[in-house]
């Protein structure tokens, strides 16, 4: 099989990430990818539109495009819809938020989140620490930001921070060989890569949950989380609005249980390179649109 792929992003974040990881897990499952429109002529199968907020407009000209997505926008487009049957979501709140759109009640919306690469991301666990916290700060309130930091000094612990769009992947990656946890303060995210990659170091997480979306404007709001893909393993949350005994409570709990979370088990069951490569072919052979 060989699938040809358009995109406007291969950076190491957001869209471009997406891109990286699907294609290695492709990759490694015997897939042949072709990149559009660089590779023109080249023979496919079948035809994708990736993640990026450029590419869907040539998307538009692509006859025989089986998926779009995911996060092509960040509101469905009444245009793309048209134009489209199959759409990739990356975690169960986007789909419902797309649903509650009139023109995406007919349309097939697919669940599907990208691979994280766990060779790129070994466990650390084991390692060595010369500290004990890293605070991963995405465009939460302040106030969170100065909680974690109170809740770690008032112990007596370590920590640094790495501030969302200001670091680079190497930043994160010596970071999770030094810090035994982590602290998310973060925003609502649609998948959340960066922390899954936190998770696959063998970091358990405290997170201060965010519950609904409005990044947009007030107008458009609606249930959502911080970490869509998380389950007793990957640690603790608490809510964003908890009281400060809660949170303190919360976060006891946390450090008493640290030795008995097991992160990188929920990432290797759920979301390697190879896994969410299989779950994206499952969903490119249920679509009807096939190069002829």
């Amino acid at each position: 099989m060989k699938i040809r792929i358009l995109t406007n992003n291969r950076t190491d974040r957001g869209p471009g990430m997406v891109y990286k990881n699907l294609r290695k897990g492709l990759e490694l499952l015997g897939v042949e990818v072709t990149d559009y429109p660089v590779h023109l002529d080249e023979p496919y199968d079948y035809s994708v539109c990736l993640s990026d907020t450029e590419a869907w407009e040539e998307a538009l000209d692509m006859s025989d495009c089986s998926l779009v997505g995911p996060n092509n926008w960040t509101v469905p487009l009444p245009e793309v819809a048209a134009k489209f049957q199959d759409f990739l979501v990356p975690s169960q709140w986007v789909k419902d938020f797309y649903k509650t759109y009139d023109f995406m009640e007919e349309k097939n919306l697919h669940l599907w989140p990208v691979g994280i690469d766990t060779e790129d991301w070994p466990d650390r666990s084991a390692d060595p620490k010369k500290g004990d916290c890293l605070i991963y700060f995405k465009g939460m309130s302040e106030e969170h930001k100065n909680l974690a930091a109170e809740l770690l000094m008032d112990r007596g612990l370590s920590f640094g921070y790495l501030k969302y769009g200001n670091y680079t992947e190497d930043a994160l990656r010596d970071a999770t060989k030094q810090c035994r946890f982590a602290i998310l303060v973060t925003r609502t995210e649609s998948q959340g890569i960066a922390y899954q990659q936190i998770l696959a170091s063998g970091l358990p997480c405290f997170v201060f949950e965010k519950e609904s979306w409005d990044d947009r404007s007030p107008e458009v709001e609606c249930p959502a989380t911080a970490v869509p893909y998380f389950d007793d393993r990957c640690g603790v949350k608490v809510r964003e609005g908890a009281s400060r005994k809660e949170i303190y409570e919360a976060f006891t709990y946390f450090l008493e249980n640290l030795d008995s979370f097991d992160p990188r088990a929920y990432i290797e069951e759920n979301l390697t390179l190879e896994i969410c490569a299989q779950k994206f072919l499952d969903i490119l052979e249920s679509t009807d649109v096939k190069k002829d």
